[in-house]
């Protein structure tokens, strides 16, 4: 959704803000007949003539039009296997063009996942790690079982920010790029280009630095497209200085972990500390940091 927004903002002009509200608007998405939280998923990518003249909201229902047209069409191609409704089959495609490099791929992919439907087995997809690798949904529906007046008056993004960072470090950490050297590659590039989101959000909204110089220096020292270097801005631009958040969060969680190892010492369990971290959730640091380490 944000590439579609980025892109549309450059070719058209669009309210990126409004497009991206749009496809998350309960009452809008489920006029358009789709039962599901966002539009993710559901905006078809092909070759459009659209006009400047178009709102964002027609924009969206002309995407979703064309998705619906070639569902509808693969549908009579193709006699489902099983019994999917539409959110499902979405899903899953999403998850098969997520995990294919080439397009010729795709069947072969395809064909192991129905099998493991088939058999009652996990799909143990690797794209759909970046749904559960930032942690947090688990973040917050751990921290929902221990009420917390603190965390709902205060809640802080940095914490947020942190636990998500910190939660993919430790899993890659953990043994996942192990056996694929492209996740260690990709961890890499996401920290390069969160230290350039950081750098250049202290310039940008300081006024040092014009929205065109910002996208080149993304595209030029973070390595990022033209669609990725938009799409990064999108993100600070709809949460200012997210990129900011990410750096103090990482350093300010990595840094009660070390506090916290050096004071527990051989009794250190990684366990006992996650629990509490969860337990806490999104607390101010400096109050998640005194609760941590007098425990």
């Amino acid at each position: 959704m944000e590439q579609f927004a980025a892109e549309l903002k450059e070719k058209l002009q669009i309210d990126s803000f409004e497009f991206m509200r749009l496809n998350q608007d309960y009452d809008f998405i489920h006029s358009l007949n789709i039962d599901a939280p966002s539009l993710e998923g559901f905006l078809f990518p092909d070759t459009y003539i659209l006009l400047k003249t178009y709102t964002e909201e027609e924009i969206i229902e002309i995407l979703v039009s064309q998705f619906m047209h070639n569902r509808r069409n693969l549908l009579q191609e193709f006699k489902p296997i099983r019994s999917m409704n539409m959110r499902e089959i979405t899903t899953l495609a999403s998850i098969i063009q997520g995990e294919a490099i080439h397009d010729d791929e795709m069947p072969i992919i395809s064909s192991v996942y129905h099998n493991r439907l088939d058999n009652n087995m996990l799909l143990q997809a690797d794209p759909t790690i970046q749904y559960i690798i930032p942690g947090k949904s688990v973040q917050i529906a751990h921290a929902q079982k221990y009420p917390s007046p603190i965390r709902y008056m205060f809640p802080d993004p940095l914490n947020e920010a942190g636990w998500q960072i910190y939660a993919t470090q430790m899993i890659l950490n953990e043994g996942l790029r192990d056996s694929n050297n492209v996740y260690h590659i990709l961890t890499l590039r996401d920290e390069l280009m969160g230290i350039c989101q950081t750098i250049i959000e202290g310039e940008y909204y300081s006024g040092n630095r014009k929205r065109k110089d910002a996208l080149v220096y993304l595209r030029k020292e973070a390595f990022l497209n033209n669609s990725e270097a938009e799409n990064l801005m999108l993100k600070s631009d709809l949460n200012y200085f997210s990129g900011t958040q990410n750096f103090i969060g990482i350093m300010e969680m990595n840094s009660i972990k070390k506090e916290y190892i050096k004071k527990k010492g051989d009794n250190f369990n990684i366990f006992n500390f996650h629990q509490e971290i969860l337990k806490l959730g999104v607390i101010p640091f400096v109050q998640l940091k005194k609760e941590i380490l007098s425990m």
